[in-house]
């Protein structure tokens, strides 16, 4: 996925959310974890669009002393065909926001969960969106299109501006 480089880090996060949004959709409101994961989805586009949240705060939803953070939740669907892509997949798009939240507030010292997360972690995400019943190359394809036509830069450390959820899921 060589357009990644092409794009601000704001739009990387986007794609990253985006894919995870719709493997979400995979999910029913019965699952265990599932308002969990509608919860730090939304704090992640939150962040997208430029509220103040940190790389701490995202970090809670990715695990806790509360054991309430997504990695508890897809310990109970390991080997599930069906629902283990899907955790796998927001739990990377979640992993990579903190991972660039931290990288944004300049952190030198990261969680021990995060310290594996690079630019390669792309590999993974679409690894795992593609076993999800939902993934949909033709729609992944029109959201790389969007991303470069709107966010491109030659800058890999390029921020770039706010992005919204309604924009980015819209996107047809």
């Amino acid at each position: 996925m060589e357009f990644i480089d092409n794009i601000t880090i704001r739009a990387r996060v986007a794609f990253y959310l985006a894919v995870a949004q719709k493997a979400f959709e995979g999910l029913s409101e019965n699952d265990q974890g599932y308002l969990q994961a509608d919860e730090a989805l939304k704090q992640c586009w939150n962040w997208l669009k430029g509220k103040n949240i940190s790389g701490d705060e995202l970090c809670e939803y990715l695990e806790n002393e509360r054991d309430t953070g997504l990695m508890v939740y897809s310990s109970f669907v390991q080997g599930d065909p069906v629902k283990e892509p899907i955790w796998i997949t927001i739990i990377t798009a979640l992993m990579y926001t903190i991972w660039q939240a931290y990288q944004i507030e300049n952190e030198k010292y990261l969680p021990e969960s995060i310290e594996q997360v690079d630019e390669g972690t792309i590999d993974i995400l679409i690894e795992y969106a593609k076993k999800c019943a939902n993934y949909d190359e033709h729609w992944i394809k029109l959201l790389e299109n969007y991303l470069l036509e709107k966010y491109r830069t030659t800058n890999m450390n390029e921020v770039g501006i706010a992005i919204l959820k309604d924009e980015i899921m819209g996107i047809r």
